[in-house]
This record gives C-alpha cells, structure tokens and sequence, in this order.
C-alpha cells in the first residue's frame, strides 16, 4: 500500500470510528474498501452451518457482474469455496480465491458455471466469527474485464483485515437472522446435492459428478481418484451423454432444474425424478 492509500485508509478509519450508526459505517467501509481494492463488486453476507446465507449489502452496479442472487441461494452457495472456507474457519481475516482453491480452480465446472457466468474473474473476503454463530463475509470482486488481485492487493487487504473483521463483527452481529425456511431449503439443497444422479450414473461416474459439482477440476479428480486424465475426460464425455448436456454450465443448469421442478423425496435422487416428469 503506498503512501497515499495508507493516509487516506488511516483517515478514512478515524472517521469510522467515531460513526455512531452501524448502518452508515458499515456502508462508508464498504465504500472505501471498493476504492482501495479497485473492486468492482461488492456483497456483504452472513454464512451459517445449517442454514442459508443471508445477504446484508450488494453493491454490483457493473456492466459485467450478472446480479443473480437468486441462483446462489438456490443452489451455488453450498457449492462456493468461500462458504466452504467460512464453516471451517478458525480466526478472523481474509481469504483470497486462490489460497482456497487448487491451482487450476480457474478451469473448473464450477469456475466456469458460477465465476463466468456471473461475470467474475476474481474474488477476496473478509471473514469474521460472529458471536451469536455463523461467519460475516465481506465479499471483494473484480469481473472480467479487470485483472486478478495481484500479491501486493492480496497483502494490503491482509495487513487491514484485523480492524475491517472487528468492525463487521461489531456492527453486524445483530443483522440477518435465522429463519426456519434458510434452515429448510439448506437442508433440502444438501440432500439433493448428495443424492444427484445417484441413480442415474455409475457408482464412478456419479462420484466424479459429486467432486465436478464441489468444485475439483478434471486434474484434481485425476489426482484424487488415482486414475489418468484421460480417463476422467473419458467419465465426463460418458456423463454428459447420458445427461444430454455439453457443458460445465449446463451441469450445473441441469442441477437448478432439477431442483425446482422434480418430486424427489428427500434422500432421493432429484435428477431422476426430474426426467422422469
């Protein structure tokens, strides 16, 4: 952070500090975060374990970012390797997409289904523990018609990350409560993610769709189920025939559909219903 940046972060800070209103503060950080990181989307959620995610603020004005909200909390947040990340978290801080991911996540199913469909090329949080339970994410974007984070973005947003996660904490612990309906459509969503395609696919094949749909790129599939890339491409082609589908996107599309519209009773395998009807 240079010289500029830092003294305007410092008085930026010290006008924070003395808001007393949680609503404004949060949102003068929020504009000044975005400023700072040259990002050009921002979310504020809060993740809980049994329950889905609970957005506080968006900011994604931009002529690239895809605002589909809905899509996410249908489905593809169960799926994010920040949602991932925020249920083992141990302390507060920030998190790049690359230090969370394997090294070739940008060629990924769901890289490819989620971060370029919502046009996004990378992603930063500022992760804080809240006290009542659950994990305040402040979301740093940039879409792809900017660059990555670089390691100098990457480590100027850790060395504030201590005083931005105790101000989220502090002023957002009381926002986005529970409800008994996150708590039910999380439930119904990891059932039917654990269930699709079970009866459909092979045994093999259906755990590469299960590792496909976690976010493991073909490499990583390779590498964790011990068998060649080729074989892998060999699987995917054989899937995507069965399944009348051509894509990583429509893999995912084919999940949301299934979602919605099957009768599958939980614990059943949602994709089969769905064709079936």
């Amino acid at each position: 952070m240079d010289q500029q940046a830092l003294t305007r972060w410092h008085q930026c800070l010290g006008a924070l500090l003395r808001e007393t209103d949680s609503e404004a503060l949060v949102s003068n950080l929020i504009a000044e975060l975005k400023a700072l990181t040259r990002a050009n989307s921002i979310i504020l959620m809060i993740y809980r374990e049994g329950s889905s995610p609970v957005f506080l603020h968006n900011d994604t004005g931009h002529s690239w970012r895809k605002n589909n909200f809905d899509d996410y909390i249908a489905a593809f947040y169960i799926l994010d390797p920040f949602y991932q990340a925020a249920m083992k978290l141990e302390e507060d801080g920030m998190l790049g997409l690359e230090e969370i991911t394997p090294p070739d996540f940008h060629q990924s199913e769901y890289f490819e289904a989620w971060y370029k469909q919502s046009g996004l090329n990378d992603e930063a949080n500022f992760m804080a523990r809240a006290e009542g339970g659950g994990v305040i994410a402040l979301s740093l974007a940039r879409t792809i018609d900017a660059p990555r984070f670089s390691e100098t973005d990457i480590n100027d947003m850790r060395l504030i990350a201590p005083v931005v996660c105790a101000l989220l904490n502090q002023h957002c612990r009381a926002a986005g409560a529970e409800t008994e309906q996150g708590k039910r459509l999380h439930k119904e969503l990891r059932a039917a993610l654990q269930a699709f395609g079970k009866d459909i696919l092979t045994p093999r094949e259906f755990e590469i769709v299960q590792m496909l749909m976690h976010g493991y790129p073909a490499r990583s599939v390779s590498e964790k189920l011990k068998i060649s890339m080729e074989t892998v491409k060999v699987h995917r082609k054989r899937i995507y025939a069965k399944l009348d589908i051509s894509s990583h996107a429509e893999l995912f599309s084919l999940f949301l559909a299934a979602l919605e519209n099957s009768t599958a009773e939980p614990g059943e395998d949602p994709l089969k219903a769905y064709l079936e009807s």
